[in-house]
């Protein structure tokens, strides 16, 4: 596990919106850490007004001693690396970061219905997500994390896999999708064994505890 670096002389700057999205992982990431940052919460007309000077045209965005960079799981490995939770190891980083691809996989899965302004074809992906999609991925997810063992996603210690996770379950089960009952998670003994492990790190607890999102 790579270990966590000074930041004294870097300013960093994270920009989204005021819910976990795809920067949830990246301001628990810093929080765990201990990496100091500016977490800037921006509302629906305020990102409209600054959409055109963004690269990407998009949130989050992390600004790094002035500089302006984009891509939510290119931040999140950022935040890993600094905050101790990316591994050093090149076959352990190789773990993380296919297991981050395959759950920010999925969830692009679910994304991609949120976009769908057609309700009655909202919910026949949903309904298909629901009964095929989703456990079929977290199928793979939950073959490879027997495989790799451990309390979190690679073994022993956390990563921000473990944190990605956390987010996209808890996102994917709170019962605020119509069309996807939180049910679908049942059978993924393993998933939800990491995902309990990591909501009750103590890092990652007193962050919630302090009603932080």
């Amino acid at each position: 596990m790579g270990t966590s670096q000074s930041t004294m002389a870097t300013t960093i700057k994270l920009t989204y919106f005021p819910l976990p999205g795809r920067a949830g992982y990246t301001r628990l990431a810093f929080y765990v850490g201990g990496v100091d940052f500016e977490d800037v919460i921006v509302k629906g007309e305020d990102f409209q007004a600054m959409k055109d000077s963004l690269p990407g045209k998009q949130l989050p965005v992390l600004e790094v001693n002035g500089v302006t960079y984009c891509e939510s799981m290119a931040i999140l490995r950022y935040a890993g690396k600094l905050s101790g939770l990316y591994p050093s190891d090149p076959v352990e980083a190789l773990k993380c970061d296919m297991l981050i691809d395959m759950i920010q996989g999925a969830g692009n899965k679910v994304a991609a219905t949120i976009r769908e302004p057609d309700a009655e074809k909202k919910m026949k992906m949903r309904e298909e997500l629901a009964s095929q999609t989703l456990p079929t991925l977290f199928g793979y997810l939950e073959e490879q994390l027997n495989k790799f063992g451990g309390n979190f996603c690679i073994g022993d210690q956390l990563t921000i896999a473990d944190l990605e996770l956390l987010i996209k379950v808890t996102w994917l089960t709170k019962g605020i999708l119509d069309g996807i009952p939180p049910s679908w998670i049942d059978p993924f003994t393993k998933v939800k064994a990491i995902v309990e492990a990591t909501k009750n790190h103590e890092k990652v607890a007193e962050y919630y505890a302090s009603g932080k999102v």
